[in-house]
C-alpha cells in the first residue's frame, strides 16, 4: 500500500493566489491609510 497526501494542488495554489491578492490589497490599503493620515497632519500644521 503507497500512502499519498490528501492534498489537492489546485485548490492548494487557489488558496496561495487568494491569500496573495488579500495581503497586497491589505497592504495597499495601510499605505493609502499612512498617505491620508499625514496629509491631514500635513494640514493641521498650517
Amino acid at each position: 500500500m503507497v500512502k499519498k497526501p490528501m492534498v489537492n494542488m489546485l485548490v492548494e495554489m487557489a488558496d496561495m493566489s487568494e491569500a496573495n491578492r488579500s495581503y497586497q490589497t491589505n497592504l495597499q490599503m495601510m499605505k493609502q491609510a499612512r498617505a491620508m493620515i499625514s496629509a491631514t497632519i500635513d494640514l493641521l500644521k498650517g
